[in-house]
């Protein structure tokens, strides 16, 4: 599906096929035929191979990121983040969540109440420390962006509606 998919936006002919495999027998000089056999390839083989390799790398190169974007990301990277969330089914439940959050309420009562996340309901939503790449992107994206203290509003995700608090930062 994949390659499909690639193929239709990215599409690779026969002769950058062509192209590639040569400049992978020049680079490689004799250790080519040598290598093909190793991994148990005809040449034809290692062409149908290469195709994919070469859409995918159309694909790679037609991403733009900005500096401001690369900045972002390295400075999310240098840092762990300590945060709790109460996770629920729907965004009717994370809206009525958020309001008590709003009106006082304690963050660790409600997780205890409402979370659907077994794994730290009880100990009042803690997901204890963690780094960029631990939780998915939409969550992380609302929580680094987040001030120590401060409560997001209901955050979807395909786990169900989270809200966050950013207990801590620290360097990593």
């Amino acid at each position: 599906v994949l390659n499909k998919a690639l193929s239709e936006k990215f599409p690779v002919t026969d002769e950058e096929v062509e192209e590639a495999v040569k400049a992978q027998k020049e680079m490689m000089g004799d250790m080519f035929e040598m290598s093909l056999e190793s991994e148990g390839l005809t040449e034809e083989t290692f062409k149908k191979q290469m195709k994919p390799q070469l859409m995918k790398q159309k694909f790679l190169a037609s991403i733009e990121v900005d500096e401001k974007s690369i900045d972002e990301a390295v400075e999310r990277s240098k840092k762990e983040i300590h945060a709790r969330h109460i996770l629920v089914e729907d965004e009717e439940t994370a809206n009525e969540v958020k309001k008590k959050l709003d009106d006082g309420e304690d963050f660790a009562k409600l997780a205890e109440e409402y979370s659907t996340d077994a794994s730290n309901a009880e100990d009042g939503g803690d997901l204890g420390f963690f780094t960029v790449g631990s939780m998915v992107p939409e969550f992380e994206d609302v929580v680094f962006n987040l001030e120590v203290g401060e409560v997001s509003d209901p955050i979807a995700t395909d786990f169900g509606y989270h809200i966050a608090e950013l207990l801590e930062v620290k360097e990593s």
